[in-house]
């Protein structure tokens, strides 16, 4: 009996000085939460303000994730998705809305990327995030994506 509590103790321990938590493992979403906790105080510390900020699963390669956001022709935007280290390669794609269907407007593929949009009349915009490859060994993994401009005069 006291070697079993000895061992939990000494398991508990090690967790403890290796800064790993019990629950952290490689489906977590603490990852991609210190990631974009870092990515705010960055671009609030650049006077940028984020109007929207999302953070996703994405399972799979054919399936994406999907938001809608009207956006504002007095401001430039710029759309940004950080991975966790289970996504290898992503795709952002954005349409905007018009009279009669979806016009493209954008698209880019990389570990992190980022596209700009500078909208011309206040419309909505689909915004997707998919996943191109997965890190070897995984089929899924987080991501946070960031809508933001420079934050206005007051």
């Amino acid at each position: 009996m006291k070697t079993g509590i000895f061992f939990i103790i000494a398991v508990l321990f090690l967790f403890v000085i290796s800064g790993k938590s019990l629950a952290q493992d490689d489906t977590s979403i603490q990852d991609i939460l210190e990631k974009a906790n870092k990515k705010v105080v960055l671009l609030e510390d650049q006077s940028k303000e984020i109007v929207n900020l999302t953070i996703e699963l994405l399972v799979g390669t054919k399936n994406g994730k999907t938001i809608y956001r009207k956006l504002d022709p007095s401001f430039s935007y710029t759309l940004s998705a950080i991975t966790d280290k289970r996504i290898a390669e992503m795709t952002i794609t954005v349409y905007k809305k018009t009279d009669k269907d979806w016009d493209f407007v954008t698209e880019t593929s990389e570990k992190n990327p980022t596209v700009s949009i500078i909208p011309t009349e206040y419309v909505t915009y689909e915004i997707t995030f998919k996943a191109v490859e997965f890190s070897k060994g995984f089929g899924g993994g987080h991501f946070a994506s960031f809508l933001y401009h420079i934050k206005p005069e007051n």
